[in-house]
């Protein structure tokens, strides 16, 4: 159904992709998977047309499609889901629904359509006539899904579905995608949480460093112990979940990826709200440093110890600053984890900087990167939480890994220790920190 050839993309002079080869059956779902910055994206848009190849031959139903009018991909029935939703935040539900469907055969099958995108997604029903904007993230992503249906795609491409969504929902949406598949649409999912992609694809793809690292059957690759120890955090000599699979043949040779190396230690300052009370994000923090792979060592600092922007210059701490600039200035990256993420936190790491007896340089926050993670539902998915965002990186002058880092949960998931007893949400928080990790050492190595 969709083949891919030696396909190269480039952004100008600089190379993203080399050499892909990928192949995709009538009703098959795969994965693709790898660290940032991979290259995933890239596929992903190459095949629905929206980044033009170099090099090599994408072909689909038999029909070479290399050269093809971007618009014309959606005409073939090919239909993408982007990554971070891309809605009309101002138009209702029902409007960008039936956008997916402007052309010809998909809009003479609209109503049916509509019908099959409710019954798979009954929450929007309620919802058809609200702005898009007003929605939750996982029912934004509902919309996002429904809007590609729209358009009878034989091939739906998926990117990050499972960005800044809680758990629960991921566990839902991935359940939707299965749905999608078994009624006969082929997938082809981009996505970082490898142990919830892989149960679900029946083959998978590993991008690194713009190349296919390997290939496989997905359960192979997910008990694969290169695969285990790149992704899901497990040790060298940790033994596989389940007996030792087959060998997986690299389709690319050159690249040599998930070659083992000597384990590097990188320092995290744990920015917490407070650690002289109880709270579900305190849980939180715990949970994230049980789960975390053993390149990474915390130091944990208090929210409440630092000063608070109030219009009163003499009530803030200026040894309270120093010791937050000093513990900073010895990290390689920082893991906020907060109640809320508002005007509030921008103002308090900016107040780090400004005061004290010796303010903060921004240069100490250089090739750090900074991570958010925290309980209160959707805020960084919203427009004020992205603006916040990027007011923290222009603030530290520093990488920010934010869009899929805000996690909601009921206090129930967590126990007082840090102690997870539901998989999915285990092997999720695993995942999202194995991804800081590796972007963390990525950073920090250049």
């Amino acid at each position: 159904m969709l083949e891919l050839r030696a396909v190269s993309v480039s952004y100008g002079a600089a190379p993203a992709l080399w050499d892909i080869d990928l192949d995709l059956s009538a009703g098959e779902l795969v994965c693709v998977v790898g660290p940032n910055g991979a290259g995933k994206t890239t596929l992903i848009n190459a095949v629905a047309g929206i980044h033009r190849v170099r090099g090599g031959r994408i072909r689909y139903q038999g029909e070479d499609i290399t050269r093809l009018a971007p618009h014309r991909f959606c005409d073939r029935g090919i239909a993408i889901v982007p990554e971070g939703r891309r809605l009309f935040t101002q138009m209702s539900v029902l409007d960008n629904l039936e956008l997916g469907s402007f052309i010809g055969r998909a809009k003479r099958q609209r109503r049916r359509t509509l019908e099959r995108v409710l019954s798979l997604f009954p929450a929007l029903q309620a919802k058809l006539h609200h702005p898009a904007g007003s929605l939750s993230g996982g029912q934004q992503q509902m919309v996002a899904i429904g809007r590609g249906l729209m358009a009878q795609p034989g091939l739906l491409l998926l990117d990050e579905p499972s960005l800044g969504l809680s758990p629960l929902v991921v566990h839902d949406m991935f359940a939707a995608i299965r749905q999608i598949n078994e009624q006969g649409t082929a997938v082809l999912l981009v996505e970082q949480n490898v142990s919830m992609a892989m149960s679900l694809a029946q083959r998978a793809y590993v991008v690194e460093e713009g190349r296919i690292a390997a290939q496989g059957a997905a359960g192979e690759l997910l008990r694969s112990p290169a695969i285990q120890r790149a992704y899901l955090g497990l040790d060298e000599g940790t033994p596989p979940a389940q007996d030792e699979p087959a060998p997986i043949t690299p389709s690319q040779p050159r690249p040599q990826p998930l070659k083992e190396t000597p384990m590097s230690t990188y320092r995290i300052g744990l920015l917490v709200g407070s650690l002289r009370r109880e709270s579900i994000n305190k849980r939180l923090a715990a949970a994230l440093v049980k789960l975390s792979p053993p390149s990474l060592s915390f130091h944990p600092i208090a929210l409440d110890e630092l000063p608070m922007y109030n219009g009163d210059l003499e009530a803030h701490r200026p040894d309270a600053v120093n010791r937050f600039t000093a513990t900073c200035a010895g990290m390689d990256g920082m893991l906020i984890v907060t109640p809320e993420f508002n005007r509030s936190l921008p103002a308090v790491l900016k107040n780090a900087i400004d005061w004290g007896s010796k303010p903060m340089d921004k240069n100490v926050w250089r090739d750090k990167v900074i991570a958010m993670a925290g309980t209160t539902p959707g805020a960084i998915g919203t427009a004020v939480g992205q603006q916040h965002l990027r007011q923290i990186m222009g603030i530290l002058n520093a990488a920010v890994i934010g869009g899929e880092c805000y996690l909601t949960f009921k206090p129930g998931l967590i126990g007082e220790d840090g102690t997870v007893e539901d998989e999915s949400t285990r092997l999720f928080l695993q995942g999202y920190m194995n991804r800081y990790a590796a972007f963390t050492a990525k950073l920090v190595q250049k």
